[in-house]
């Protein structure tokens, strides 16, 4: 009894499909394990061998304060996707995806224009639909879900807040819960407020910020801003553009205050959230000292200009501002791809292809030897030689499992010489400036092992620099 061809054929065709599943929890208070759980036991239900399937996750990332952009996981399979690499998509629900309506909606379009076959495995959840508006019915069924569960824990945390917001000391617990004034912070920060209801420009706005630094134990810019906006210190909550008070809150200062410094705020805002952000953007590969070889200190800069990265053992002469890295790192990648010598390339990956190609097929005709000499040794059997005949059952058996995962390999190489081309056509056209942005990011991973920074240059560790040109031709 020779192999069974027609369980290779169909053994070819499931492996030609990458199989993904995604999960993410919005809390590190969440088990993100109870969704893998559900998932794999998906694949078991259904035979689907477990080592077929590549798991992304997001980690403590809530789908309603990020966006899709920000969400690692998220985005390293939408890049996969893009790349025609996800056949079928496994997720718990739904709203793992997304809790917004529109990124949603968006969503879905990439995976009808990539074919992504996508199975919800939560209990009674809708199956996925081919259907644009049965999908965006589903998307906004999530998004409201998830806005009714945050607008819960906000107001319970806005009005109840488990630690005292900074000024305030909380007694009592439950309903009998209430909060005072701390004599030594609260008039600091009311004369704080009554500043910024003088401001008139940006500039002064940010003046104020720096001179009163302290007064907030030295936080980020953004999260003091974040108390200016917060009418917890007139003694109130901010629902639909009315502001009901809370009687169990004792201001600091009134509500007319509040909405002077609310109107200020509003001129203002946007361009010293700008500066804000500026001073504290950071560098797509954190650089390293070249005296000490080790990971240099990130320090924000002052508002409206770039942070710095700077040596944090002892070299402050070696520094370098973030936006001066970023631009230099862009320009070296533009400068490098085009001296990439893509037929040493292919011909190296290739050899290494082959290769693999070659110890495989040794190993599927070995492993296929042994099953035949096992089938003619069970031809020769009498119903009789029970023990010996399960034996030799169990022995095929799991052959035939290590058949199927060297056949798995054999179709992923296949697939790699078929990249290897489309990689190519990438490479050559090497349009860095069309990149969206996190491919420019994994350009970067891809191609700079390490930064290096001196006094005077910038030094690039390239894993695969024999791979590029001195010069081009």
């Amino acid at each position: 009894m020779g192999i069974d061809m027609s369980l290779l054929k169909r053994m070819n065709q499931i492996y030609e499909d990458t199989i993904y599943a995604y999960a993410r929890v919005s809390t590190a208070s969440q088990d993100i394990e109870q969704q893998i759980i559900k998932i794999k036991q998906y694949l078991k239900r259904n035979n689907i061998p477990l080592e077929r399937v590549k798991f992304l996750k997001d980690n403590d990332i809530s789908a309603n304060k990020l966006s899709l952009e920000k969400r690692p996981g998220l985005e390293e399979l939408r890049m996969l996707i893009k790349q025609g690499k996800v056949k079928t998509l496994i997720v718990d629900h739904r709203d793992r995806l997304a809790r917004n309506f529109y990124e949603y909606a968006f969503l879905v379009k990439e995976l009808y224009k990539y074919n992504v076959e996508v199975i919800f495995v939560a209990t009674n959840h809708p199956a996925f639909s081919r259907d644009f508006f049965t999908e965006a019915v589903h998307g906004m069924l999530a998004q409201n879900n998830g806005l009714t569960i945050s607008s819960r824990t906000q107001d319970a945390m806005e009005q109840f807040p488990a630690t005292p917001w900074l000024g305030y000391s909380r007694k009592g617990k439950k309903s009998e819960t209430r909060y005072f004034p701390d004599p030594k912070k609260a008039p600091q920060i009311k004369g704080f407020f009554h500043e910024v209801t003088k401001i008139k420009t940006a500039e002064e706005l940010i003046d104020l910020l720096i001179e009163n630094k302290t007064v907030f134990h030295n936080k980020r810019f953004d999260e003091i801003l974040n108390y200016l906006c917060n009418p917890f210190y007139c003694g109130h909550i901010r629902k639909g553009g009315h502001y009901y008070r809370l009687d169990h809150v004792e201001p600091i200062i009134d509500l007319d205050t509040f909405l002077k410094v609310a109107s200020n705020l509003e001129q203002v805002k946007r361009s010293v959230l700008d500066a804000i952000n500026a001073s504290l953007e950071r560098s797509n590969i954190t650089p390293i000292c070249a005296r000490c070889k080790t990971q240099m200190k990130f320090r924000a800069g002052k508002l409206g200009t770039s942070g710095y990265y700077v040596c944090s053992n002892k070299h402050y002469q070696i520094k370098i501002p973030v936006d001066e890295l970023n631009e230099d790192l862009e320009e070296h990648v533009k400068e490098i791809m085009p001296r990439l010598d893509l037929d040493l390339l292919n011909k190296e990956i290739r050899a290494i292809l082959n290769r693999k190609e070659e110890t495989l097929k040794n190993k599927f005709q070995s492993i296929e030897k042994v099953i035949n000499k096992l089938n003619d040794e069970l031809a020769f059997l009498s119903p009789t030689d029970s023990n010996q005949i399960k034996y030799l059952f169990n022995r095929i058996d799991a052959l035939m499992v290590e058949l199927e995962q060297v056949h798995s390999s054999l179709s992923r190489v296949d697939d790699a010489f078929k990249e290897l081309k489309q990689l190519s056509v990438l490479i050559k056209n090497y349009l860095i400036e069309e990149l969206e942005r996190y491919e420019l990011y994994y350009m970067y991973q891809s191609f700079i092992e390490k930064v290096e920074v001196d006094r005077d240059k910038v030094i690039y560790f390239n894993p695969f620099a024999r791979f590029f040109k001195e010069e081009l031709e």
